[in-house]
């Protein structure tokens, strides 16, 4: 098994045995892709409202959405 199946299916980090958030849910995987296609428009502005849905402002600054 690989790591990043351990830390899938069991919630925690192998090595400091610390819990982790896993997007489990439909929406949650999907809120997780749109970091990786922010040159997209569309990626960026679902991204944007979920983050301000999560009051994240910090991280909507940072990544300038």
């Amino acid at each position: 098994m690989t790591l990043a199946s351990v830390m899938f299916y069991t919630g925690f980090d192998p090595y400091t045995l610390e819990k982790m958030d896993i997007p489990r849910s439909i929406k949650e995987k999907k809120t997780q892709q749109s970091f990786f296609f922010l040159y997209d428009k569309e990626k960026r502005i679902e991204l944007k409202v979920e983050l301000s849905k999560l009051k994240q402002f910090d991280i909507i600054q940072l990544l300038g959405l």
